[in-house]
């Protein structure tokens, strides 16, 4: 359904056993089920954000529910956005266009579209992008930002989870 190449790596968008999965490189960035397309309800997020999951169980929690500010790091398929509670305010960080242009075309996939059409997606490395954010702050900032599987070194060092806790509000996760 979509293929195309960025400085991040091939991108691919195809559809297997009633599924729609979007590949980059190595990394499969989400999945949306086909069937979702034609009854335009709510999308049902996938694999590890499905509603059993572990992530599921943060977003649905009370901590979860209670959150007005939420932070995304790595957008995929925008899946988590159907966690969105009213009167919550996401807002998504993406190194690489491409993923948030395939994210955002509802004929791709509908989470964006569907449940935070108006969630900015900041372009770039988010590590750079929140330090100059220095007023911004969240009351669950999620870090799901993947390269080959691996999350990216720069990512995990103890100067990004000093910047992360900067982020936060004071009761934020």
């Amino acid at each position: 359904l979509f293929k195309d190449r960025s400085c991040f790596g091939r991108h691919l968008v195809k559809d297997t056993a009633g599924i729609r999965r979007y590949q980059n490189g190595t990394t499969i960035l989400g999945a949306q089920y086909v069937a979702d397309f034609a009854d335009g309800q709510r999308p049902t997020p996938l694999f590890y954000y499905h509603p059993n999951a572990p992530m599921a169980q943060i977003m649905t929690s009370e901590i979860g529910k209670a959150s007005k500010s939420i932070g995304i790091v790595g957008l995929g398929v925008g899946s988590l956005a159907c966690y969105a509670q009213p009167g919550q305010t996401w807002q998504f960080y993406e190194i690489d266009a491409m993923v948030d242009q395939v994210a955002r075309d509802p004929a791709l996939f509908t989470f964006m579209s569907t449940c935070a059409p108006d969630a900015p997606t900041h372009i770039g490395d988010a590590r750079i992008v929140l330090e100059a954010q220095a007023d911004t702050r969240y009351d669950l900032l999620i870090i799901d930002a993947y390269s080959s599987d691996a999350a990216p070194a720069h990512l995990t060092t103890h100067e990004a989870m000093e910047l992360y806790r900067d982020r936060l509000t004071e009761n934020g996760i």
